[in-house]
């Protein structure tokens, strides 16, 4: 009677226990495929990096990332964009996979330290763009 009690109770404490969210792993083609269209992991020349490119475009660039042309971003700045607080599994290992912490959001988005914003829209709305000028006095 005991162990049928006991069992009866450790039941009921899995059924009533909160769901656990699990971290997810990501490859970096995956993480490449989630930040644009048709990009793929890409070396970058003179760097231990990775980015992610379009081959398409790099093909038609007739050079290699990094070479003539500023290379795309790395794919640890894309996973950071992406999914906050995700770190790979070999820093050491530009391949190796990525864990993404359960409940990760995008990143805020960059603001331009160059931007100006004015209350000039409709309905005294706050405008923020590149035209606005800025007093450098005030």
């Amino acid at each position: 009677m005991k162990i049928l009690v006991g069992i009866a109770l450790a039941t009921g404490a899995f059924a009533f226990a909160p769901v656990a969210h699990a971290d997810t792993t990501l490859t970096v083609q995956q993480i490449c495929s989630e930040a644009g269209p048709n990009l793929v992991p890409m070396t970058v020349v003179a760097s231990p990096e990775l980015g992610c490119g379009d081959p398409a475009y790099w093909a038609s660039t007739g050079t290699m990332p990094g070479l003539f042309i500023a290379a795309p971003p790395s794919v640890s700045r894309t996973i950071t964009r992406l999914h906050q607080g995700s770190f790979s599994t070999d820093p050491a290992n530009p391949w190796a996979d990525w864990i993404v912490p359960a409940g990760s959001r995008l990143a805020p988005p960059y603001v331009d330290p160059q931007i100006a914003c004015d209350n000039i829209g409709p309905n005294r709305s706050i405008i923020c763009n590149h035209e606005i000028w800025v007093d450098a006095m005030s």
